[in-house]
This record gives structure tokens, C-alpha cells and sequence, in this order.
């Protein structure tokens, strides 16, 4: 075997002149194998795209006859979907320390696993859950059972297009930059790797009109990556775009979220772009795609200033609001449930049949929405449209303390909350103090009102451990920075309407802003890109400081 390898780090000839890396393996080395072959006349040609394809599905046929064999020798034939995974690891004291869902690595990652062209199924599954339970805590929900099913349709067209499976690898990877990075299990150093052929293959997903529902999932998590990492540019122009594309497929005119072969058939021209929902848990999966699309959509409007590329007003949004994952997946759906996002602000019904409770998806939802409404409407408080909002505003807020808080306290009534419950908190706070931004200066009751809120968003995103609150520093950032605007202005005008710096209220609106200012500092060191929060609470500060 040493006969046919040259001696350690010599590279070949090829390699050596154009200065790449190279295994130095004779008279083949990987990079010549993988990407050439040799003519008659002993010269470098590239293999015709042609040829790649038909050697890929080859591939990808083999290594799919080979996990079925392998399975069926070990006797797992009778094993689901869910227990199908090898999640052996070389050594289980590893594990020790690393959180759920990291430390269950197959032993198939070991060499270059990410450069081959088609992922083992081991490592694509590990690599699938760690990005769909990093999704779920922003709202973006995958069926895993359905989605692992596809993974083994004999139809290639119905299986995952390569767009959602690299967008999947790509979240994974930046799912472990929360690791320590000296942790075996970070894969964050794959990132730019994997968004390359993501990108890639959504470009061919578009070019062919190809699974266009999986393009919208994939530049969903694309998205959400890229304003993750500050790359707000880049979020915008990949977003804009998809969410257009999601109403062309009239996912926003979904007239019921109850499957019917008759109701949901594709009977406008939009709706041909994808096909037709075939079960209760795929009319779901549409549902809550278009929700997380519009969810990425305000969020990231929110966080950036730019405009949003769905309106709620002239878009004619029908589509029902998400209900609970399960309810689509136990085909448990009524139609007393359904509400649609304009109905948010009318009167609820009285008598009837009683609802169950909305998914917390659907109050994020609201949150979003009513911000979004608030700052269009302050500027003409009283009118019959800002009060449409406030009296949205507070039902809102009602419920969720009802739910998920005590009433009294902002305290969690049953354990602590989680992410998605304080950032819809936090959302709703955050469009109280939207709606009141011009009352606030001239009615000191509705000042008052916009300080308690500005102390609720603290408080509430406080009580999050700081490893959790980092998650969803984006919008806490947004959130946060607004408290500060309210709590410096109390500030500044009680100061000037000759109250002392040191009596015991504005003591406390000075410890609020404080903490503010330590939090947006703790997210920016994992964040950078988050200073410009810090900066603009700094201001403030500074400012309110001089007037006094």
C-alpha cells in the first residue's frame, strides 16, 4: 500500500503547480479523481455535466440499496422512521456535558463527510434534526416523520429537493455555533460551504420549476441564517423575492385549513406552481410554511427598517392561522377553530361553540401583525383604526398572560417560559409602545402606560438564561432598544418637570436602562453585529445625561 502513495504532504505535479491542497495519492489523487478524467492523449478533460449527473444518481441509488441492507441484516425492518438512525458514537463519555439534541452524532461523520456530493443517510438525518429543532424555536415547524418517509420515495420527484437538504446542513452547522468552540461537535466552520450549495441548488430548483415548496422552506432557513449573522442585504434580497413567490403559489389564499380534494384543488393559475395538497398533514405543511414566510417576512422588516414584501392590507391574506403541529398531524382540524389574521381585530363572537386554545404560533403571529399596524396608525390616535388595534393589543396581551403568566407579576405561572413564549411577549409589549409613541409625549397617564410596558419587556426577557436569550437577540435587540427610548424619555422629562434624579422611581427606570444596556452588551459579544443596539441605547443615555 505505500508503493502506490507519494511521500506525506507531497502533493502531485497538477496540484503542486496550481497550488491547491492535495492527499498525494498516486497516480490518482482525490481532487483529480473527483473532478477529471484523462483523455486518449494523456490531457486533462472535464467530465460533460451529463456524465456527473447520471454518476451522482448512480451514487446516491447505491448508497440507498446499501442503507436498506444494511438495515434489513440487523433486523430493523420493523423499526420507524424515528429509530432508524445509527447514533453510536466512538466513545459515550464524550457526550458527557454536550446538550441535547449535539450529542448524538452518528460514527458515519468522520473524514470529509461534507464534501461528498450526496450525505449519508446516518449523518442527513442528524444533520435534519439539529436544524428542524433549531427552526421550530423561530417558528419555521417540519413533520419529521413525513419528511424522513420522503427521504425513501422511489419517485425521485417526490423526494426533498437538494435545496432543502443543504439549507437543512447549513442551519445545522450554525445551530452548533452556541457550542464552545473548541467542542468536537461545532460544525460551524461549514457554513460558507454549505450556503454555497444551497444557493447553488435553489438557483436549479427555480431554473427547472422544480419542488418550488421545498425552494420556499429552503430560502426561509437561508434567510433566517443570514439576519442571523448580520448579513442584513443579503436576508432582504433573498427574502423579498421567495415571499413574492410564496403568494404567485397562492399560499396566501388557502380558504380552509380543513383538507378536502374538492376545496383544495388547484383551481387558480397561481396554484399550479405547486401541486395540489393530497392529505390533512400536507394542507398543514402549506399553512405553516406561509406563516413562517410572513413570519421571517415582519421579523426581519422589524429588525432592519426595510419594507416588508408581504401587505397585510392590499395582499388579501385568506389563509387560515397556523393550528398546533399535532392537531394537522392527528387530521384533528375544525372549523370552529379556524381564524383567519384579520380577525384579529373584530369582536369575537359570543354563544357558540367555544374554541380551543390558538397555537402560541398564531399569537407570534398577532404580535407581529399589530407592530406592524401600531406604527401605521399612531400618528392618528383616537380614530377608530387606532382603537381597533389597542383593544387587539390587549386582548392579546391578556391571553397570554392567562396562558403562559401570572397575572400579577409577569412571573411564569407553571415553570419558566420558553424562547418563542417571551419573544411574543416581548412582541406584544413592543406594539403598546408603537401605538402610543405620540400620546406618550402629550398624556402623562399613557406615558405611564408605555413605561410599565418598556419595564415588561425587560423583565420578561430577563428572566431567559442568557444562552437562551441569545437565540432570539435579533428581536430582543428591537425590543429592548425601544424600552430604553421610553424609559430615557420618563427620565428626561420627569428631570424636567422637577423631579429628583434620586427619588425612588426614577432610581428604578435608571436600573431598568442599565440592565437593557448589559443585556444588549452580553448579545453583542456573541453577535457583533448587534452593536449598533448598544450604541444607539448609549446615545440616549448620553443625551439624557446632558439635559440634566
Amino acid at each position: 500500500m505505500s508503493a502506490l502513495k507519494r511521500k506525506e504532504r507531497d502533493p502531485c505535479t497538477t496540484c503542486d503547480d496550481q497550488q491547491r491542497p492535495c492527499d498525494g495519492l498516486f497516480p490518482d489523487c482525490e481532487y483529480y479523481r473527483r473532478t477529471q478524467n484523462t483523455s486518449s492523449d494523456g490531457t486533462y478533460k472535464r467530465r460533460s455535466s451529463l456524465e456527473v449527473n447520471h454518476l451522482e444518481q448512480q451514487v446516491e441509488d447505491l448508497e440507498r440499496k446499501l442503507h436498506s441492507l444494511t438495515r434489513a441484516n440487523a433486523g430493523s425492518d420493523s423499526r420507524s422512521v424515528e429509530e432508524e438512525v445509527d447514533w453510536t458514537v466512538a466513545d459515550p463519555e464524550d457526550e458527557i456535558g454536550i446538550p441535547e439534541p449535539f450529542n448524538r452524532r452518528p460514527v458515519e461523520m468522520n473524514g470529509r463527510w461534507w464534501d461528498r456530493r450526496i450525505i449519508s443517510p446516518p449523518v442527513r438525518n442528524y444533520l435534519v434534526r439539529l436544524a428542524a429543532t433549531m427552526s421550530s424555536q423561530y417558528f419555521s415547524y417540519f413533520h419529521l416523520p413525513t419528511l424522513f418517509q420522503s427521504f425513501e420515495h422511489p419517485d425521485p420527484k417526490k423526494r426533498p429537493h437538494p435545496a432543502l437538504l443543504e439549507a437543512f446542513y447549513l442551519t445545522a452547522c450554525f445551530s452548533t455555533s452556541f457550542l464552545p468552540e473548541n467542542s468536537p461537535y461545532a460544525l460551524s466552520k461549514h457554513e460558507a460551504f454549505f450556503l454555497l450549495r444551497a444557493r447553488k441548488a435553489m438557483e436549479d430548483s427555480l431554473a427547472h420549476c422544480d419542488r418550488l415548496l421545498d425552494y420556499l422552506k429552503a430560502s426561509n432557513l437561508v434567510t433566517g441564517y443570514l439576519l442571523m449573522t448580520g448579513r442584513y442585504l443579503e436576508a432582504f434580497h433573498q427574502h423579498a423575492g421567495a415571499s413574492r413567490l410564496a403568494l404567485a403559489c397562492r399560499l396566501h389564499k388557502i380558504k380552509t385549513h380543513t383538507y378536502s380534494p374538492d376545496v383544495t384543488s388547484a383551481s387558480e393559475p397561481g396554484q399550479q406552481l405547486i401541486p395540489p395538497p393530497t392529505s390533512q398533514m400536507e394542507l398543514g405543511d402549506r399553512i405553516l410554511t406561509f406563516w413562517s414566510i410572513y413570519t421571517r417576512d415582519k421579523g426581519a422588516s422589524i429588525i432592519t427598517g426595510f419594507a416588508p414584501a408581504i401587505d397585510d392590507c392590499n395582499d388579501g391574506i385568506i389563509t387560515p392561522l397556523p393550528r398546533p403541529l399535532t392537531e394537522y398531524e392527528n387530521n384533528d382540524i375544525r372549523d370552529i377553530d379556524m381564524e383567519r389574521l384579520s380577525d384579529i381585530f373584530n369582536q369575537p363572537k359570543s354563544g357558540g361553540q367555544e374554541r380551543r386554545p390558538e397555537s402560541l404560533f398564531a399569537s407570534h403571529l398577532k404580535g407581529l401583525a399589530l407592530i406592524d399596524r401600531a406604527i401605521a396608525v399612531s400618528s392618528s390616535p383616537r380614530t377608530d383604526g387606532w382603537e381597533r388595534v389597542k383593544f387587539a393589543i390587549q386582548r392579546l396581551m391578556d391571553s397570554l398572560r392567562r396562558r403562559y403568566l401570572s397575572t400579577n407579576t409577569n412571573a411564569p405561572a407553571t415553570e419558566p417560559p420558553s424562547l418563542k413564549v417571551v419573544t411574543t411577549v416581548a412582541l406584544g409589549h413592543t406594539a403598546a409602545l408603537a401605538l402610543n409613541n405620540h400620546l406618550g409625549l402629550t398624556e402623562p397617564r399613557v406615558q405611564q402606560e408605555r413605561v410599565e410596558h418598556a419595564k415588561g419587556i425587560t423583565t420578561i426577557i430577563l428572566r431567559l438564561p442568557l444562552e437562551e436569550a441569545i437565540k432570539g437577540c435579533a428581536v430582543f435587540g428591537y425590543s429592548l432598544g425601544k424600552a430604553a427610548e421610553v424609559l430615557i424619555l420618563h427620565k428626561k422629562v420627569s428631570v424636567a418637570r422637577g423631579l429628583s434624579p434620586t427619588q425612588p422611581e426614577l432610581s428604578e427606570v435608571e436600573k431598568y436602562i442599565s440592565r437593557i444596556l448589559e443585556v444588549i452588551r452580553n448579545f453583542t459579544s456573541t453577535f457583533p453585529v448587534l452593536t449598533f443596539q448598544v450604541y444607539h441605547v448609549q446615545r440616549l443615555v448620553d443625551a439624557a445625561l446632558r439635559a440634566e
